[in-house]
């Protein structure tokens, strides 16, 4: 943020392009004060001018991952006691089956292994391939649960009616509404282990 500019100004045209752009939800984190400091809590979710449900600040990151390009987005996965950085950019594919629209989103995720304490035979190729089927995993099933998420609380931050009106120049907003519920969208990884940190 640059000097003199305030969280507002930041906010406000982001909230208003999505806001008025159609097939679009807008979001806004959730502030709160505490200890006289101001906190993000999570993420609002809007349908039209009302907020309709909220995101706890664990699954802010996979809303990111979904809605944003960005090679300086970070966040640490679990597995086996080891933890990776993931950088990430989604790509979008909207496809038509007999007029019906079939969404294929494809993350590509360069993993970094930042630490690993262990036995030099566990760091081998095999073992990485195996953390590298773990992380796909676990970034695929976030994905489609968050993605459901969304279906059943009827709110689109992922702007596929957009998406799909870009495709599809007979778009009816209407119609897409009520096909939006039960749309198939599917989330795919392609994953990279690019470096791994080990200490011994």
């Amino acid at each position: 943020m640059q000097k003199g500019e305030s969280c507002q100004q930041r906010i406000s045209p982001f909230f208003s392009y999505k806001y008025y752009d159609e097939g679009n939800d807008p979001y806004l984190p959730v502030l709160r004060k505490e200890n006289g400091k101001i906190k993000i809590t999570g993420m609002g979710l809007f349908k039209d001018d009302r907020l309709k449900t909220t995101l706890p600040l664990e699954d802010v990151f996979t809303l990111k991952m979904l809605t944003e390009s960005s090679r300086m987005g970070t966040h640490q996965y679990k597995v086996d006691k080891n933890s990776y950085v993931v950088i990430n950019s989604p790509r979008y594919d909207v496809e038509m089956h007999d007029g019906v629209p079939l969404f294929e989103i494809k993350i590509k995720v360069d993993a970094r292994i930042q630490e690993y304490t262990g036995h030099k035979s566990n760091t081998g190729k095999a073992n990485t391939l195996e953390i590298q089927k773990k992380i796909k995993t676990i970034i695929e099933k976030e994905a489609t649960e968050m993605i459901k998420f969304f279906q059943e609380n009827d709110v689109d931050p992922l702007g596929l009616g957009a998406k799909y009106e870009a495709h599809n120049r007979d778009f009816d907003l209407k119609k897409w509404k009520e096909q939006y519920p039960d749309t198939k969208v599917n989330a795919h990884v392609d994953l990279t282990i690019v470096n791994t940190g080990i200490s011994e």
